[in-house]
């Protein structure tokens, strides 16, 4: 199978390698193995962007054709049909190509004729779009065109192959939707595994989070609660391992402020993005708690299976998919999403509860390990080579 893959995330190639952002490079590395080759569609990284780009994919079976500049979506937008014309050629070389969504140029790749296509969709610009800090009239006319490229994204996928990994959107979508397929979208492999019965063990408290340095997260409601721990008598710290879009710092100083406010600027650490592998695992392996706060519906956070596998108890949000694929007080400890109470008496419950940590732990150990990215692109590779042998009408 020659595989077509297009997500807006960009990558570019020097010397031969192809280098893009490590979430996505390994999801690259893995597809390749189960095809014949992949050909990627993808833009070329902006200079603020090029810090995104730390991982090289390793296999020679995998393509790069540029899609230009990842400039605005407006300009993208504004380009689309010169674009199309531009990477035609190489489409026409593919089997089948398979979409991550929700992504700008979705509808004028839907728009090929005589392509096959296939969706992941793994958020919703339309949800995601009511929690933006934009001035009025900008936030209005993101939030139409969210509404105009989710419509569009509904019609296109109602007769075609469709991956989810959100609960919810699949929830939605099988009204509608004729051959749908819920997954579990991870970078796990089987060296990022680290078995440990317990946390907690040493005097101060490691509270950790990972990915993207977005408020929606519920990253200020961190900083509120560690003030809290530490106001009972409890040695904490927290940190950030992660990143800004174009590295921008507005996120990470409006947290500065907030721990300066509450006297915690010692105990609130920046580590910056690390990659994926041993160096991002080393902070997981130091950490005692992971928390993720999500006040906005989304996918299943991939960080999620990270810290499961690296044997570090979670408290999650309950949004998007992780109720749907976690169970409270088994898997994870589940809180109201931007509760600061909530949050609060989790960590603590987790500080104080031995053998709820140890349960934590290896209930969540054992699921990670059923949900490894060689197992969740096999069965997305096998499920597209049945298609393709008798596919829906698009």
């Amino acid at each position: 199978m020659i595989l077509g893959f297009h997500y807006h995330i960009p990558a570019y190639q020097r010397n031969g390698v192809i280098y893009t952002s490590g979430f996505l490079g390994v999801f690259l590395d893995s597809m390749a193995m189960q095809v014949h080759e992949l050909i990627c569609f993808m833009h070329t990284p902006l200079p603020s962007e090029d810090f995104m780009m730390d991982y090289a994919l390793k296999s020679k079976n995998i393509k790069l054709v540029s899609m230009g500049i990842h400039a605005s979506v407006p300009r993208r937008l504004l380009t689309a049909k010169q674009t199309i014309r531009a990477i035609l050629p190489s489409l026409k070389q593919l089997d089948i190509l398979l979409i991550r969504c929700p992504t700008p140029l979705l509808p004028a790749l839907s728009g090929v004729r005589g392509l096959k296509k296939t969706f992941l969709i793994v958020g919703d610009y339309q949800k995601s779009s009511q929690d933006l800090r934009q001035s009025f009239f900008r936030k209005k006319g993101i939030q139409l065109w969210a509404t105009l490229n989710k419509w569009q994204q509904d019609r296109v996928v109602k007769n075609s192959l469709v991956f989810v990994n959100n609960g919810l959107i699949y929830q939605e979508l099988k009204v509608f939707v004729k051959n749908l397929h819920l997954i579990k979208t991870t970078t796990l492999q089987r060296a990022d595994f680290f078995f440990r019965e317990d946390t907690c063990q040493s005097e101060r408290i490691n509270l950790l989070y990972t990915g993207r340095l977005d408020l929606s997260k519920g990253l200020q409601e961190m900083i509120e609660s560690l003030a809290v721990i530490r106001s009972k008598g409890i040695e904490a710290s927290l940190h950030f391992v992660g990143w800004e879009e174009k590295s921008e710092t507005t996120v990470t100083d409006l947290l500065l402020e907030k721990a300066a406010q509450l006297n915690l600027a010692e105990y609130v650490l920046f580590h910056g993005k690390k990659q994926i592998g041993t160096e991002l695992n080393s902070f997981y392996r130091m950490a005692d708690i992971f928390i993720i706060g999500s006040k906005v519906n989304e996918g299943f956070p991939r960080t999620i299976w990270e810290a499961f596998a690296n044997s570090v108890p979670v408290i999650a949000s309950s949004v998007g998919s992780i109720p749907f694929f976690l169970r409270d007080t088994v898997d994870v400890l589940l809180i109201k999403p931007g509760s600061i109470d909530e949050m609060t008496k989790a960590i603590l419950r987790l500080i104080d509860d031995r053998e709820l940590r140890k349960l934590l732990i290896r209930n969540a150990y054992h699921v990670a390990e059923s949900n490894t990215l060689d197992k969740q692109t096999e069965i997305m590779t096998k499920t597209i080579a049945d298609y393709l042998i008798s596919p829906e009408d698009e």
